[in-house]
């Protein structure tokens, strides 16, 4: 099982995130919570199911990604050390050419 860690910058994202979510229902932060949660136990168990995003690997090498609608968790995976590093938790609406430029 690989292990899971967060970079600053993700772990930013989701405070923002989910802050942004619960000024308007603290049910619906939380149920996003949830989902990413579940998501990121998904990634323990299959760390490449995420889509591989070649058009971003010159600013984060070996780059993959995972919708939880309406976010996009950004990851990448070492299988020798077998540990998906998270680094980026994103709205999926935003313009991913603009963030990795």
């Amino acid at each position: 099982m690989a292990a899971v860690r967060f970079s600053s910058q993700a772990e930013e994202d989701v405070a923002e995130l989910l802050a942004y979510v619960a000024r308007d229902s603290m049910g619906r932060a939380r149920a996003l919570f949830a989902r990413i949660q579940k998501c990121l136990r998904v990634l323990e168990q299959f760390p490449l199911t995420g889509r591989e995003r070649p058009e971003y690997w010159h600013v984060v090498p070996g780059m993959r990604s995972i919708p939880v609608a309406p976010i996009v968790i950004c990851y990448t995976y070492d299988a020798m050390t077998d540990i998906v590093q998270i680094g980026r938790i994103i709205d999926g609406r935003r313009d991913f050419g603009t963030l990795f430029a």
